[in-house]
């Protein structure tokens, strides 16, 4: 058994419903996963899903507070609420069925924007390649010339 399917049965005994994110899985099960890339492997796991639909009977996409994914309850009664008062946090909740949880590809809604933080980072990377590097070979020069690349493959269609 994985250890995002532990998560799952856990999460989903002990407070009614889980939410499938590995942000949240990493920051309140860190006794599962050393790192929070560790969790994000985990999350990928294509059975996963269905282990989900088979054990959850109401489903949900939700979004908030930097996180999204999909999850599953016991009960749609005030979901919203019981996730504040346990985790903190302010989701938007969408039921949907458990055909519609299986086929779903992108998790971010439409009207969700690019993260805050990914939009941070590339201006700061975009700023760092537009500087002049030194003549001399140095670690700003370095540094100047993988952002270049970093932005050259960026604006190109590829991945950071």
């Amino acid at each position: 058994m994985s250890k995002a399917i532990l998560y799952l049965d856990q999460q989903l005994g002990a407070c009614g419903f889980v939410l499938l994110d590995a942000g949240i899985a990493f920051r309140t099960r860190r006794d599962l996963w050393p790192t929070r890339t560790n969790a994000g492997q985990d999350f990928n796991a294509p059975e996963l899903r269905r282990k989900l639909v088979e054990r959850a009977p109401v489903l949900f996409r939700f979004h908030g507070d930097e996180y999204c994914g999909i999850g599953g309850a016991f009960s749609a009664e005030r979901l919203t609420d019981r996730i504040r008062e346990l985790y903190g946090l302010r989701l938007e909740i969408d039921l949907v069925s458990g055909q519609e949880l299986m086929q779903v590809k992108q998790l971010l809604p439409p009207s969700v924007g690019p993260n805050p933080r990914t939009v941070e980072r590339l201006a700061k990377l975009r700023n760092l390649a537009a500087h002049e590097p030194p003549e001399h070979d140095c670690s700003l020069r370095r540094q100047i010339r993988a952002a270049r690349e970093k932005v050259s493959r960026l604006e190109a269609g590829g991945s950071a």
